[in-house]
């Protein structure tokens, strides 16, 4: 039985490292030639050189290798379409991609051909999703559960006190993308920028907070809830430097004229950011879910808060760490067949069940990656 991993930046390549430790049998499929080389050269790994959104190629390579279980960590106009094909094919998925699908779509599908999907599998969403799992589970009632992530620079004076741990143009999309919540018990969609705030977060200290777009698969799976809302969090004075950028349409794909060109605005904006907020690489994640319902007939508050910063000794950025270590717990559980579930499975539904939720703590911790709770 062999693995096939398809996609090795940042968080692939963390991935990737992380099975070939476990001394499983993997197979990378990549676009690049150079990286192809790079990967065979550092791991002694297979690696096939070719598009992802071929079917064709992916039946030779289930095929050939004997493919039951597929890793997925690509760019979000692609990864859709790949899972699609994977299913059709009958190899289950876990994946790590953001794209706008809705995932439940290939439910009936997976449940036909017999293999599990795993989406969202990262740190937010995916750990995000667990943990909201887990206080929808434990209480009786909840009346709210509020999502506060950020990756940020762990230098508070770095270039909008962000580093390029992922795709600048993911990054910017958080600032323009409609964002999904429910209040109410209603599913709204509102601007991100339109609601923001500061929270202080426990021995952490103050920072500011605007709508992401990061309950994805919640909006369908815990529509009891009556307030459930993700927030990004920055450092203070980060959002209005954004609004007014976005407000100068810099953060828009309008073209201008410069001389005889034409000049795509947003991707100016892109380059100078990736050139600019890549000389840093010291970075820290923030991960921190509030529960307030009725447990037991009591009003009770449950909090959780995951706090890493860049790891010195393994020479790897924060937001790699927690979203390829939150990766790996949940994919060890689907190899090892500790789930057995046909069809889409968000991880909110792990979060929902004791025992693969602390097989998920206790993955995480022996990473160095500790889950805090309190109750009060």
């Amino acid at each position: 039985m062999s693995i096939l991993l398809i996609g090795t930046g940042r968080i692939g390549s963390t991935i990737l490292k992380s099975l070939v430790e476990k001394g499983l049998n993997v197979v990378v499929l990549s676009r690049s030639s150079e990286r192809s080389r790079e990967i065979k050269e550092e791991y002694d790994v297979p690696v096939v050189v070719g598009n992802a959104l071929s079917k064709h190629l992916l039946e030779d390579i289930v095929v050939k290798y004997g493919i039951k279980y597929a890793f997925t960590a690509l760019p979000g106009r692609i990864a859709f379409n790949v899972i699609k094909s994977l299913v059709e094919i009958g190899v289950n998925v876990v994946d790590v991609s953001y794209y706008p699908q809705d995932i439940f779509t290939l439910d009936e599908l997976a449940k036909r051909k017999n293999v599990i999907v795993v989406p969202d599998a990262g740190i937010a969403p995916g750990l995000s999703n667990i943990l909201a799992g887990r206080i929808y589970s434990e209480m009786e009632l909840v009346d709210s559960i509020e999502i506060y992530v950020g990756g940020l620079a762990k230098d508070r004076e770095a270039p909008l006190g962000l580093v390029a741990t992922w795709s600048i143009d993911d990054l910017l999309d958080e600032y323009t993308r409609p964002a999904r919540i429910i209040e109410n018990g209603e599913v709204r969609t509102v601007d991100p920028l339109s609601i923001t705030g500061t929270i202080r977060i426990p021995g952490l200290g103050m920072f500011e907070y605007f709508v992401s777009d990061g309950l994805r698969t919640m909006v369908k799976t815990l529509r009891e809830v009556r307030k459930l809302v993700e927030y990004t969090i920055r450092y203070p004075g980060h959002i209005n430097v954004m609004k007014e950028l976005r407000k100068l349409g810099l953060l828009s794909e309008k073209e201008i004229q410069i001389g005889n060109t034409r000049v795509n605005v947003r991707s100016v904006i892109v380059k100078v950011l990736e050139e600019s907020l890549s000389k840093n690489i010291k970075d820290r994640v923030i991960l921190y879910v509030k529960g307030v319902g009725v447990k037991n007939g009591t009003s009770r508050v449950v909090e959780y808060l995951v706090h890493q910063e860049y790891d010195e000794k393994e020479k790897i950025t924060a937001m790699a760490k927690t979203t390829a270590y939150s990766f790996m717990a949940i994919a060890d559980m689907i190899i090892k067949g500790k789930i057995d579930y046909n069809g889409v499975y968000p991880p909110e539904y792990i979060g929902m069940d004791r025992k693969l939720y602390e097989h998920i703590v206790k993955s995480l911790l022996s990473k160095g990656i500790e889950v805090i709770e309190v109750y009060s």
